[in-house]
């Protein structure tokens, strides 16, 4: 670099006097030597210019070099030093006490808060924790429905002391890693995320997968969530998911709800998957909107099933569904192909179908236009055209 310098130096000096005339002998002065030394005295003078730009520039890509580097090393020590805190929250998830547990926990929400792209990292160590094989305390399987297989007998054993203790413990750490879940895609009344709201480094919605999961109390009622996996999870007490937005897949697939579940108003953009799904204790869907495909074949619903005012925007396939106790669909709307074939044990009473949908026996779609452009679902034989007249040519019938 410094020979790059003196080469600039040099040149710039003698490209100088050249411009200058110095050993142009035409010129005639009466004092030729003064101009000459004059003519000099400019070319040094832009030559030294030149080496000051020279140095200038120099001296700013030096600085440039330096302050990356100085970046780098800034960027690898945070790096190290959250890397370090990360390992160190995840050790103390293995903890036998239960505070440290706790600790772990909000250790890792700071983690997020100040690191975007380690949020979704921070989401699936929380559910990962919470997939962990648990059993509740005897308190909270008691109060699981009578049709539960999980509610334990009467004159079942208590657990030791020490378990009992080591259990409600546990619960604690759980319902603190699901309020933390929660917190962080809570949105208010009128859809403004709250304060806390994440997003993944590149704007992304989170996902979460609790697979066969142990949840008590589990919420995510005005949430918004992309990829749901709830497959297999068992639901003890209360399940809240009311107005939750499932962006992504939501899969339900064979869990069970101990307890009484919230789904009223409940928005599925994108495949519901509730095959073989049961429901031991209340069920409340009340104007819950399914957009995409809906997957209820085999579920079953062992105590109240409210789907008033369900709307199935995409294919719904109620293959299978049993209804063992008060059930109601009234109102509900079914815009694509609906498969109600099987449908054990409810009324379809007041429900409106498109005309692809394959209704059960003893059922058929009137010529009455309901809500949306739909046709009443009715009892055979009630609500029909004479026989034989145009309008009863042009009614439509189940295709079932």
């Amino acid at each position: 670099m410094a020979l790059l310098v003196v080469v600039v130096v040099l040149a710039g000096g003698a490209a100088g006097m050249v411009l200058l005339g110095v050993w142009d002998t035409s010129v005639t002065v009466t004092d030729a030597d003064r101009m000459r030394l004059d003519r000099i005295k400019t070319g040094l003078t832009m030559a030294a210019g030149l080496a000051a730009g020279a140095t200038l520039l120099m001296a700013l890509r030096r600085q440039s070099l330096s302050e990356r580097a100085q970046r780098f090393a800034e960027s690898d020590a945070l790096e190290q030093r959250t890397t370090a805190l990360y390992v160190a929250a995840a050790d103390q998830l293995a903890s036998e006490k239960a505070a440290v547990r706790l600790a772990g926990l909000y250790s890792l929400e700071r983690l997020g808060q100040d690191n975007p792209k380690l949020r979704q990292t921070v989401f699936n160590v929380w559910c990962a924790y919470l997939r962990m094989p648990y059993t509740p305390p005897l308190e909270v399987l008691r109060r699981n429905a009578e049709s539960s297989p999980s509610r334990p007998a009467e004159d079942a054993p208590l657990p030791e002391p020490k378990e009992g203790a080591e259990r409600r413990q546990e619960l604690e750490v759980r319902r603190t890693a699901q309020r933390l879940l929660a917190a962080h895609v809570s949105i208010d009344g009128d859809g403004a995320p709250l304060d806390g709201y994440w997003l993944s480094e590149r704007g992304l919605l989170l996902s979460i997968d609790l697979t066969a999961a142990e949840l008590v109390d589990f919420t995510l009622g005005h949430c918004v969530l992309g990829d749901t996996i709830l497959d297999e999870a068992q639901f003890h007490d209360i399940t809240d998911l009311r107005e939750a937005q499932f962006y992504g897949v939501a899969g339900l697939g064979e869990a069970q709800f101990h307890g009484v579940v919230l789904l009223s108003e409940a928005q599925f953009h994108d495949k519901a998957d509730l095959h073989g799904t049961q429901f031991h204790d209340k069920a409340f869907l009340r104007r819950a909107h399914f957009h995409s495909v809906a997957d209820l074949s085999g579920t079953q619903f062992h105590d109240i099933a409210d789907l008033g005012e369900a709307q199935f925007h995409g294919n719904a396939d109620l293959r299978g569904a049993e209804f063992y106790g008060m059930a109601s669909l009234g109102q509900a709307q079914f815009h694509g192909n609906a498969d109600l074939g099987e449908v054990q044990r409810i009324t379809l009473e007041g429900v409106h179908a498109s005309p692809r949908a394959t209704l059960p026996s003893g059922w058929v779609l009137s010529s009455k236009l309901g809500k949306n452009s739909l046709f009443v679902v009715t009892r055979t034989g009630e609500d029909r055209p004479p026989a034989g007249s145009r309008e009863d040519a042009e009614a439509p019938t189940s295709i079932a």
